[in-house]
C-alpha cells in the first residue's frame, strides 16, 4: 500500500488471500523464525490462492 500514491492506485491493491478468503483481510503469516512446519503452511495459503487466481483468469 505505500508504493500506491493516488487513492485510484490504493483501490487496485488487494490482498492476496482475499482471493481465498474474501473481505477478511487475512495477511500471509511470515514463517522466517517458525518451524518447517510454518513454512508448509504459508505455502499451502499462497498455493491456494494462486490456484483462486488461476481459476478465475481461466474464466
Amino acid at each position: 500500500m505505500s508504493l500506491a500514491r493516488t487513492e485510484k492506485d490504493q483501490a487496485k491493491v488487494k490482498l492476496i488471500l482475499d482471493e481465498v478468503f474474501p473481505n477478511q483481510q487475512k495477511i500471509v503469516p511470515d514463517p522466517y523464525w517458525g518451524s518447517l512446519a510454518d513454512f508448509e503452511i504459508t505455502y499451502d495459503l499462497l498455493n491456494l490462492a494462486c490456484e483462486a487466481i488461476a481459476m478465475r483468469l481461466k474464466r
